[in-house]
C-alpha cells in the first residue's frame, strides 16, 4: 500500500507515521451515515460556500479562485479506521479563501461530491473560472491508490474548470503515483509539469508535489 499522508478523508492515504504492522479492517468502511459535523467557525467565511458566492467573494476581494479537492473545514473528524483519527489540514491551511470539495461529510467541505461528477453540479458554474486546483493527498476507494481511470477523470475535470494559464497541484508522497499522475497530466493537455518541494512550516516540509499549467 502506498505510504501517503494528508487530510484524512476518503480521498487520503495512510499517514507516513503509522506502524508497519497496522491492520486496517475493510469492514470499517461500511459505517452508518454520521451526524453532521460540528463546524469550525471562521470569521467572514460562510459554512459552506456556495459556488456563486465564492466566485463573487474572490472577485470582490481581488483573490484568485482556488478549489481544494480532498479537504474541508474539519478533516480531523474523519476516521479512516476505528482506532485512527484524522488531523487538521496537513498543508496547514484553514481554507478561509478556498472552495473545498470532498466525498466525506465529516470533513465539512463546501461541496460534498466527487469531482468526476462536476458536470450537472453547482461546480459547473466555475468552468473556465478557477485559477488553481489542488489535489490534497487524494486516494481511491477503501484508502487504496487511485486508479489511472479515476486520476484521468479528475485531471480532465480540472482542465475544464481552470482558466488558461491556471495551475494544478497534485500532492502525493508516493513516487509511483506521481509518475502516473505526470503521464496523465500530459495526456490531458497540461504542460510545464515540474516537481516542487513543500516548504516549512508544515509537517510535510520537503515532500515533493507536482505542479502543471493549463496552456
Amino acid at each position: 500500500m502506498p505510504s501517503i499522508t494528508g487530510c484524512f478523508h476518503a480521498y487520503s492515504m495512510l499517514p507516513l507515521s503509522l506502524p508497519t504492522n497496522t491492520i486496517i479492517p475493510i469492514h470499517c468502511w461500511r459505517r452508518p451515515t454520521p451526524a453532521p459535523p460540528q463546524l469550525r467557525i471562521i470569521e467572514n467565511r460562510p459554512t459552506p460556500w456556495s459556488v456563486p458566492d465564492y466566485l463573487q467573494h474572490c472577485a470582490g476581494s481581488g483573490l484568485l479562485p482556488r478549489l481544494v479537492v480532498g479537504c474541508g473545514l474539519t478533516p480531523e473528524l474523519v476516521r479512516i479506521a476505528d482506532s485512527i483519527s484524522g488531523i487538521p489540514c496537513s498543508l496547514g491551511h484553514d481554507h478561509r479563501h478556498d472552495l473545498t470539495l470532498n466525498i466525506e461529510r465529516e470533513a465539512a467541505p463546501d461541496l460534498l461530491m466527487d469531482l468526476v461528477t462536476f458536470r450537472g453540479s453547482p461546480l459547473y458554474e466555475a468552468r473556465n473560472r478557477l485559477d488553481t486546483i489542488v489535489f490534497e493527498f487524494v486516494g481511491g476507494e477503501r484508502n487504496q491508490a487511485p486508479s489511472e481511470q479515476r486520476v484521468t477523470a479528475w485531471f480532465s475535470a480540472a482542465f475544464e474548470l481552470l482558466v488558461n494559464n491556471g495551475q494544478i497541484e497534485f500532492y502525493n508522497s508516493n513516487t509511483r503515483d506521481q509518475a502516473i499522475a505526470e503521464s496523465i497530466m500530459r495526456k490531458v493537455g497540461f504542460d510545464q509539469i515540474r516537481r516542487r518541494r513543500i516548504g516549512a512550516p508544515t509537517v510535510l516540509a520537503g515532500t515533493t508535489f507536482l505542479l502543471a499549467i493549463k496552456p
